[in-house]
C-alpha cells in the first residue's frame, strides 16, 4: 500500500480471504524406540521424548538424530531417515570402561576399600588411611605410622579404625583423624603374614601368638583376654556368637564368651603355618601358606573335605566365597575348589593383582599389566573360569572391586 498522511491519521484497510488449497496428505510411517537399559533418556533432534520406550508417527523422508543416554552408560546415536515401513529400533547402551577416576593416595592402595554415602576410605601400602568425597576431593589422610603389607589392613567401624601391624595395635579415630590408642603386640613371624581385628559381641578381639586379646571399641583399652591352647597363627573369626580359632596342632576351637571351648575339631592338615579364613553359612574354610585347604563344618563339627595344593612356594593367601566355589589367592595365582568336594572347578588364573569379588556367579578380578603395559579388569565366570568380558586400564587394580550404586569402585 503507498498512503499519503492525512490530518486524522486513519485508514482502513480490508483483506480479501484467499481461497482454500486442500493440502496434500504426505505419507507417514510409524518409528517405535525401546531402550535397554530401561530408563535411558531418549532425545530425538535434541529434544527429550521420555525415558524406555518411544513411539510415534512421522513424514516420510523426515531425518531424525536420535540420542539416547543413561548415567554411567555410554551414549549412543541413531540417524534415521523416516521410510513408508514400521521401523522398531532397540538400543542396548554399554556401560562406560572407567565413569570416573581421582587420587587417593600416591602410595598403593591395599585390602578393601569401604563407601559410605557420598565418602570413600583407603588405605595406602605405607599404613596411610585417607578419606575422600566419592567426587575426588581428599578430606583427611590419617598415619597408622605402620606399613600395611599385603594381608593386613584396617577394620572400620563407625567413626574408629583398628588395625594390627607387626608391633603395634592401634586405633585412629576416623572424624578427627586423632590416634585414640597405639599398644605393642608380641613379635612373630605371624605378623608377617598379616592378622586382622575383629568385633565380637560390641568388643573389638585380635589374635597375640597364645592368645586373643579383648578391647573396648571406643577408647582401645584392653580389658581381657582368652587362651589359645598350644598357640595360633591365625585370625579370629566370629559366628553365632562364637569365635572360631584353629590352634598350631590343627584343632578348630569354637569359643565362647568366658573363653569356654564349645567344640573340638582336628583337622590333622593345619599344623604350624599361618591360616586364612573364611565362613560361608555354616563353613568355615581354612588354608594355610602352605596350601592346605579345609573345610569345616562348624554345626555337625566334622570336616568336609582337605584338599592340598601345589604352590610354587609358601604364600600369602586370601579366600573368597560364593554359591559356585571357593576361591584362593595365593600371590597372584587363584584356584577354584568345589565347595562340596574340593575338587579344582577350573585351571588356576595367573596374574591375578588383588582379592576377587564374587557377585551373582561372577569373578570380578583384576590382572596385572602385561607386555602391552595393559592392566584389566576380567569378569570371569566363577564355575568355568571362562572370561565374559575385559576391561582394559592404565594402572593395576590392588583392592577387592566394591560394588557402588551400580559401579564397582577399584584402587
Amino acid at each position: 500500500l503507498e498512503l499519503t498522511a492525512a490530518e486524522d491519521g486513519l485508514f482502513e484497510v480490508k483483506l480479501e480471504k484467499r481461497k482454500e488449497v486442500p493440502p496434500q496428505q504426505a505419507p507417514a510411517a510409524e518409528i517405535s524406540i525401546t531402550t535397554l537399559p530401561g530408563d535411558a533418556l531418549i532425545l530425538i533432534n535434541g529434544e527429550s521424548v521420555g525415558r524406555g520406550r518411544f513411539s510415534s508417527t512421522f513424514p516420510v523422508g523426515r531425518e531424525l538424530l536420535v540420542a539416547v543416554s543413561r548415567d554411567g552408560y555410554e551414549e549412543k546415536e541413531l540417524e534415521i531417515i523416516v521410510t513408508e515401513e514400521v521401523r522398531d529400533y532397540e538400543v542396548s547402551l554399554d556401560l562406560l570402561a572407567v565413569v570416573g577416576s581421582f587420587s587417593l593416595s600416591a602410595a598403593a592402595l591395599a585390602g578393601e576399600l569401604y563407601a559410605e554415602a557420598n565418602k570413600v576410605i583407603g588405605v595406602d601400602a605405607d599404613g596411610t588411611i585417607v578419606l575422600a568425597y566419592i567426587m575426588g576431593a581428599v578430606q583427611r589422610r590419617i598415619s597408622l605410622g605402620e606399613n600395611t603389607g599385603y594381608n593386613s589392613f584396617p577394620l572400620i567401624s563407625g567413626q574408629r579404625s583398628y588395625f594390627i601391624g607387626k608391633e603395634r595395635f592401634v586405633v585412629v579415630d576416623i572424624n578427627s583423624g586423632a590416634p585414640v590408642n597405639s599398644l605393642p603386640v608380641e613379635s612373630g613371624t605371624a605378623y608377617n603374614f598379616g592378622r586382622r581385628v575383629a568385633i565380637f559381641n560390641n568388643r573389638g578381639i585380635f589374635p597375640d601368638n597364645d592368645k586373643i586379646k579383648i578391647f573396648d571399641l571406643n577408647s582401645g583399652d584392653l580389658t581381657a583376654e582368652i587362651k589359645i591352647p598350644d598357640g595360633s597363627i591365625m585370625s579370629p573369626q566370629v559366628q553365632n556368637e562364637r569365635i572360631i580359632m584353629v590352634n598350631k596342632k590343627g584343632i578348630v576351637l569354637k569359643i565362647d564368651e568366658q573363653g569356654g571351648f564349645d567344640s573340638i575339631i582336628p583337622t590333622g592338615s593345619l599344623k604350624d603355618s599361618p591360616l586364612f579364613s573364611v565362613l560361608f553359612n555354616d563353613l568355615i574354610f581354612l588354608s594355610s601358606s602352605t596350601g592346605s585347604v579345609v573345610a569345616v563344618d562348624l554345626v555337625a563339627g566334622v570336616v568336609l573335605w582337605q584338599q592340598q595344593l601345589s604352590l610354587p612356594a609358601e604364600n600369602f593367601c586370601t579366600l573368597t566365597c560364593g554359591e559356585s566355589g571357593l576361591y584362593a589367592l595365593y600371590g597372584d595365582v587363584l584356584y577354584a575348589l568345589s565347595l562340596q568336594s574340593g575338587e579344582e572347578l577350573f585351571k588356576p588364573i595367573n596374574g591375578v593383582s588383588a582379592p576377587p569379588l564374587y557377585s551373582a556367579g561372577k569373578l570380578f578380578l583384576g590382572r596385572y599389566q602385561d607386555r602391552f603395559d595393559q592392566a584389566r579388569l576380567d569378569i570371569v565366570n566363577a564355575a568355568t573360569g571362562v572370561i565374559e568380558k575385559s576391561l582394559l586400564l592404565e594402572e593395576n587394580i590392588t583392592t577387592t572391586p566394591l560394588p557402588w550404586e551400580e559401579k564397582l569402585l577399584v584402587g
